[in-house]
């Protein structure tokens, strides 16, 4: 069944995510990666009067198969224990006008974490033991409040690091800490682990291209 939308609330993890949705008619709530976060702007976003709850942004790929780019439109939301939350996937065809096997979409289940996971031994595991293509760290969350509240919920994911790549450390850090990544802390980790530059390259190139597809995909929208 296709629910009558009329507003739709979405939740980013990051400033950058939430400035591709400026120009729309919907409601963005920014968590700054931030668990309390997430928790209390869905719940405001419900409280707003929203008919379907997003959670947009880019996340891990957890499959080999994705590429940097590739956009998940979750089928499912797992939460970090493996609890499988049912999602509304015939809803983002709709809103995002969508055509059948479009190239780089793929309707997939996504898994949430409470922290960062940037080794590839781990991405390989939790693919093998979940069956997830993605991982990241906000959707499982406002997923498990939307279910409560009865409210439509979607998760629409660009694949930013692959399963192939390690992740730079003080990525981890400083999202466990909530701190925001600045110039100081990239030229002290790379004093202290000069190996980690050679990371940054396709780090960031691939940053790029997740946020193309969020922007690619988003340019459809409509109610």
């Amino acid at each position: 069944m296709i629910h009558k939308i009329k507003k739709v609330g979405f939740v980013t993890g990051i400033n950058a995510e939430a400035k591709i949705l400026e120009s729309s008619s919907a409601i963005v709530f920014c968590s700054n990666m931030d668990s309390k976060n997430v928790s209390a702007g869905t719940e405001k976003l419900i409280s707003q009067g929203v008919d379907l709850i997003i959670s947009f942004g880019i996340a891990g790929a957890l499959d080999p198969r994705l590429k940097s780019g590739s956009i998940i439109i979750s089928t499912q939301v797992l939460t970090p224990l493996y609890k499988r939350i049912p999602c509304n996937p015939s809803l983002g065809i709709k809103i995002f006008k969508l055509k059948k096997n479009k190239s780089g979409v793929y309707f997939r289940p996504v898994i949430g974490s409470n922290y960062p996971i940037t080794n590839k031994t781990e991405k390989k595991k939790i693919f093998k033991d979940s069956g997830a293509a993605a991982v990241d760290m906000e959707t499982h969350i406002a997923a498990k409040i939307a279910q409560k509240k009865g409210i439509p919920f979607l998760a629409v994911r660009s694949i930013c690091d692959t399963t192939d790549q390690n992740l730079p450390d003080f990525i981890a850090t400083n999202i466990e800490n909530k701190k925001k990544l600045n110039i100081l802390k990239i030229l002290e980790l790379i004093v202290k682990k000069p190996y980690e530059l050679k990371k940054f390259p396709k780090l960031i190139m691939n940053y790029r291209k997740s946020m193309n597809g969020l922007r690619e995909i988003f340019r459809n929208f409509t109610l």
